[in-house]
């Protein structure tokens, strides 16, 4: 398949004497999987300007769109296991669902799927890191698995802080922000929120 000439010009590979390009696309990106956009905005005209602004952009570089895949002037979408409102960001519902009828793991490679489904979702959990250590501990190189009373404990801990998980807000152009930070011998973390409204919400 040949590359079009504005695709092409993204494809360069430069030397300290010459530029190279490619006539034809690798395979790799011939059939790479495709990219999802998600665009929100706060009134109709800003959306209609975003919009303008990507459909310019994918009409530049010969990008096409699935019509049967687009979704526009929609109040909730479902996007990349998220669900996306003007309420702000939180877990797919099904997504929550399946972690909270999760069955026990009872090998290292069930635990390990299980814990990478969560962590997908640590943004939604307080102190994921430790909630989480006793699991991670059982995916570890050469360890044997033993589901011990802290490996259950935190297994059922997890299910249920994502069962609960607070609402997350996209960030908006007005507003400070404000990162608190904290450290110990055994984790750290961070917190983001920005000043919206009378209030400070978590991003």
């Amino acid at each position: 398949m040949q590359a079009p000439p504005p695709v092409n010009a993204l494809l360069l590979m430069g030397t300290q004497y010459v530029n190279y390009s490619r006539r034809v696309l690798e395979y790799s990106l011939r059939y790479s999987p495709s990219t999802r956009v998600a665009n929100y905005s706060d009134s109709t005209a800003l959306h209609l300007e975003c919009l303008a602004t990507v459909f310019n952009r994918l009409d530049r570089y010969l990008l096409k769109l699935k019509p049967s895949k687009c979704s526009l002037f929609q109040r909730k979408v479902f996007f990349l296991g998220h669900v996306i409102s003007g309420q702000g960001i939180e877990c797919d519902p099904e997504k929550v669902a399946t972690i909270a009828t999760w069955p026990t793991p009872t090998s290292i490679a069930q635990g390990h799927t299980f814990c990478s489904l969560t962590s997908y979702y640590r943004t939604f959990v307080c102190n994921f890191a430790t909630k989480t250590r006793p699991l991670h501990n059982l995916t570890r190189k050469g360890a044997i698995f033993k589901w011990t009373p802290e490996c259950e404990t935190a297994f059922q801990q997890l299910k249920q802080a994502l069962s609960s998980a607070l609402i997350l807000v996209a960030p908006c152009n007005d507003g400070g922000y404000v990162l608190d930070t904290d450290v110990s011998d055994t984790a750290l973390g961070a917190v983001l929120q920005q000043e919206q409204g009378a209030c400070h919400r978590l991003c």
